[in-house]
């Protein structure tokens, strides 16, 4: 019968464990065959976790009297239209790395796609509205926001930021503006209103190309050839100028502003963009060095620039620092990085609680370290009289007031410390790489700050949501 039938047969064998035909027999018999089974060890797992839970979930957010049909359609062609999206990695790792595209082998979406709940249970609520079956009218843009906080934890952490960066979306720079990382967080700044999107490229049609290949919108996004750019001229001139006396001679300044790396920050220096957001195809380095020769510190050549994480644990945010730039801050230094941090978490609406991190606590050992950030604290509260800030102490201190006020009641920390300086490089980056790897900790960042215009930062590992997140604080950095 399977051999019989017309050109690209689909045939759904549901019967589970033992479907109608196996899935071999089915491949055999018609290789073109697009076969779907009710088992998740072969393509195309049809399984009810992918309806019910989320047309009961729409429905009930909206009480409607009934599930009928217009809503259960609204069902099938949210499935259909999230399976030709793009499939995040985090949905990929769940199912051993596999590329997931649209096509014969994946024709549905996956049942431990977190996203089936945003597109279905939105699109049941939206069609039970529309048919009079719901009593309770909501706002479905509204009901969406509310859906996606719950399959992405850094809605709630960035909540404020998105607010703020929503009011006046900025002209964010992307130098890799044809990495398909960057073309989705792209599409999603630009659909949200978050910012507005500059993706330096080598060749637009071939990106806006790949935009399509992808299933992802460009519009409100706007594309450089940097190479053949009519800036390009000014630019080198204008870098000459720059870095003239700092080693840089005019043949060079030619070669390196036929970097992406070099002309992103040049656009941001001269007022063509307002940040910028790179590095997820190069090292740092790569990045950093170009963005501190143009861009520069935010008070010149005497201040640092570095990089905090923000982390989220048990319901809590923390801020650890530096993370990122400063092998070894010495005293100014490290006031800076202090200085750093506390602007930035006023701008995202924390109030400074500031603990300097060390083996020892409050002179229980003394040497030259701990000598150091004993003149930091001070040198701190002289530059913020109010500033809450103490230490030197040890993290599990920092993190537990209760223990503090009983074995140190005279510490001006009296709730949790929620910006944790680390005394140097080394102990903030693998304080948060074991984070990362031991914990269920919540992670966005690095977060730059420093720098006299806005630039973050973004590691080749950083999947799509910490770029949209660096991007979107990036855009708030601007009010500064």
């Amino acid at each position: 019968m399977v051999k019989k039938m017309a050109d690209n047969p689909l045939i759904f064998a549901m019967a589970n464990p033992d479907p109608e035909i196996s899935y071999e027999d089915a491949k055999e018999a018609r290789p073109d065959a697009i076969i779907a089974t009710g088992r998740s060890d072969y393509p195309n797992q049809i399984n009810n976790v992918l309806g019910f839970p989320y047309i009961f979930r729409g429905a009930l957010d909206v009480e409607s009297v009934a599930i009928n049909d217009e809503m259960k359609l609204a069902a099938v062609k949210a499935l259909a239209t999230l399976a030709k999206e793009e499939v995040p990695e985090e949905v990929s790792k769940k199912y051993g790395n596999e590329h997931i595209e649209f096509g014969p082998d994946y024709i549905i979406p996956k049942p431990f796609d977190p996203r089936v709940l945003l597109y279905t249970a939105s699109a049941v609520a939206e069609a039970a509205i529309k048919t009079g079956a719901a009593k309770k009218i909501i706002d479905i843009d509204k009901y969406k926001e509310s859906l996606m906080a719950k399959i992405d934890w850094t809605r709630n952490m960035m909540r404020n930021i998105y607010v703020l960066a929503k009011r006046n979306p900025k002209k964010i720079v992307f130098p890799e503006g044809d990495n398909p990382k960057i073309i989705w967080a792209s599409s999603e700044l630009a659909d949200d209103q978050l910012a507005k999107p500059i993706l330096l490229v080598d060749d637009k049609d071939k990106t806006i190309a790949k935009f399509e290949e992808l299933h992802h919108c460009y519009q409100g996004i706007e594309f450089i050839e940097f190479k053949k750019s009519d800036l390009y001229e000014k630019f080198v001139q204008e870098y000459y100028k720059l870095r003239q006396r700092k080693g840089v001679t005019i043949r060079k300044a030619y070669k390196d502003m036929r970097s992406k790396y070099y002309f992103a920050p040049m656009m941001v220096k001269l007022g063509y963009a307002d940040s910028e957001v790179g590095g997820v195809d190069a090292t740092y380095p790569i990045v950093l060095k170009p963005a501190l020769e143009i861009i520069g510190a935010e008070k010149g050549d005497n201040q640092v620039v570095s990089g905090m994480h923000w982390v989220k644990y048990k319901g809590k945010s923390i801020f650890i620092t530096d993370t990122a730039v400063n092998v070894d801050p010495d005293e100014m230094e490290l006031l800076d990085i202090i200085s750093n941090g506390v602007e930035a978490l006023k701008r995202f609406k924390f109030q400074p609680r500031v603990a300097m991190l060390s083996y020892s606590n409050f002179g229980s050992v003394r040497d030259k370290n701990t000598i150091k950030i004993n003149r930091v604290i001070k040198l701190a509260k002289e530059k913020y009289p109010d500033l809450i800030i103490d230490g030197p102490m040890q993290a599990n201190l920092a993190l537990d007031p209760e223990r503090l006020d009983h074995f140190y009641p005279f510490s001006n920390l009296t709730d949790r410390a929620n910006f944790l300086v680390c005394p140097d490089l080394n102990s903030a980056n693998i304080a948060i790489k074991l984070l990362s790897k031991l914990s269920n900790a919540h992670i966005i960042g690095p977060i730059m700050e420093g720098f006299d215009k806005p630039v973050q930062l973004v590691t080749r590992a950083s999947d799509v949501r910490n770029i949209i997140n660096l991007a979107a604080i990036s855009g708030v950095d601007t009010l500064r």
